[in-house]
């Protein structure tokens, strides 16, 4: 994280490669259907969690109704109090209740099969699809998601009772009493982020750095908590209740899930560009509009994208004035970006010059042949050379970019049998 706010340029790049990726995935349809998923799955959830919670942890009734009440006022829409009235109420655990658990438990899984589909779409060029590992990481995530809720449940019921009583107030100062008890509110947001890191890193096709998922769970959970702030703020619900009734804690709390999935795959989708981050690059830097180009979102994609840093600190090369970069007959080892400066291409029949944000070498990168062509920088210049193995994997999942190469390598054979007439992307 440090190094991206000491380099905002990078951030930024992530940012627009995620945003478009957002958009071209139709993650807004699968974050609706995730809220829709987790509203079907909240009931079965939440009878889960009251269940655990009274039957095994002897809880106080009155001690969640309160956390309720205080911490998801908008799970209102539901009759929680005749449903922990019925708990209470069963004694004893009969077959039928048995199968009613297991059946309520398979109902859950609507909501986590909702967070697979959407890193599914994410992650859908990379790695392949494993249905037994993800069916068993959603039931595992389901447990998780139980034991969470109840963990965080007893944590804050337990804070709440020892901060009230006289014992806190003789062990600890009023003040550290206070500001420990307020700190205990925001303990549902510890366990958000250590739901979404573990969702982050284990369900991915191609699994992220531990610090990338993490990096991702403290961004999403930071920014719906932003969210909720804003909400609380903005959203009357007095007016609310004043039209809908109680339905207003249902739109309420529908709004707040969708923009929970919307900040979950978004931030996936931002994990997504992190992990595979050169892939992006190579594929800009080879579609980079001209420096002619008139279209001003096109002129905004070719400033962001001219001076990729990353690559500038990992693969750039410096040539003097006449030096050449390959020769004729050379093996072929990668693809160039100009950097900075002007190239001459020398063939047998034809002399070419290319400027900055031009790329060559890809002919031999693609057929996998010597090098067709001598190349020299015509003035000082910087020259990335990237690896091969970078673009040709990028090739294989990027669609834009294989249309690009296929032009690229019909524009050559027109030329090398003597035809003017070039095609373009």
């Amino acid at each position: 994280m440090k190094k991206m706010l000491k380099n905002p340029g990078e951030l930024f790049r992530k940012i627009w490669i995620t945003s478009g990726a957002f958009l071209e995935n139709d993650l807004f349809t699968y974050a609706a259907a995730g809220a829709c998923n987790f509203i079907l799955s909240a009931l079965p959830i939440l009878l889960m969690t009251l269940a655990v919670l009274l039957r095994v942890f002897h809880a106080s009734p009155e001690a969640l109704l309160q956390l309720v009440d205080s911490v998801l006022p908008q799970f209102h829409v539901f009759d929680y109090e005749t449903t922990v009235s019925s708990i209470l109420y069963a004694r004893t655990t009969s077959w039928v209740e048995i199968i009613l658990g297991l059946t309520i438990f398979w109902m859950a899984r609507r909501f986590f099969a909702s967070l697979q589909r959407g890193l599914a779409q994410i992650w859908r060029k990379r790695g392949k699809g494993r249905p037994i590992r993800e069916n068993l990481l959603i039931i595992a995530g389901e447990v998780l998601l139980v034991v969470l809720i109840v963990s965080t449940a007893i944590s804050v019921t337990t804070a709440n009772a020892f901060f009230r009583s006289a014992l806190s107030r003789e062990l600890i100062n009023p003040a550290a009493a206070n500001f420990l008890s307020r700190l205990f509110l925001y303990t549902p947001l510890g366990a958000i982020f250590l739901f979404l890191f573990l969702v982050y890193d284990l369900l991915p096709r191609v699994r992220p750095a531990h610090q990338d998922a993490a990096l991702a769970a403290a961004a999403c959970t930071a920014s719906f908590w932003i969210t909720q702030t804003l909400y609380s703020l903005f959203i009357d619900m007095t007016r609310y209740n004043l039209v809908y009734g109680i339905l207003s804690n249902a739109i309420v709390l529908v709004l707040e899930v969708y923009t929970f999935f919307l900040l979950f795959l978004y931030w996936a989708q931002f994990l997504y560009a992190k992990q595979f981050y050169e892939s992006f690059l190579v594929s800009r830097i080879c579609l980079l509009p001209p420096a002619d180009e008139t279209n001003l979102f096109r002129r905004i994609e070719r400033r962001i994208f001219r001076r990729p840093e990353l690559f500038f600190r990992k693969y750039a090369c410096e040539y003097r004035a006449g030096d050449a970069v390959y020769s004729k007959n050379d093996e072929s080892q990668g693809l160039f970006y100009i950097w900075k400066g002007s190239i001459l291409t020398e063939t047998k029949n034809e002399i070419s010059r290319l400027g900055e944000g031009s790329v060559f070498g890809e002919i031999e990168s693609l057929s996998g042949a010597l090098r067709i062509s001598t190349v020299r920088a015509e003035t000082d210049s910087t020259v990335l050379k990237i690896p091969e193995d970078i673009f040709l994997e990028t090739l294989e999942v990027d669609g834009e970019l294989s249309r690009w190469a296929l032009f690229s390598m019909t524009d050559f054979l027109r030329k090398k049998q003597g035809k003017t007439i070039s095609m373009h992307p």
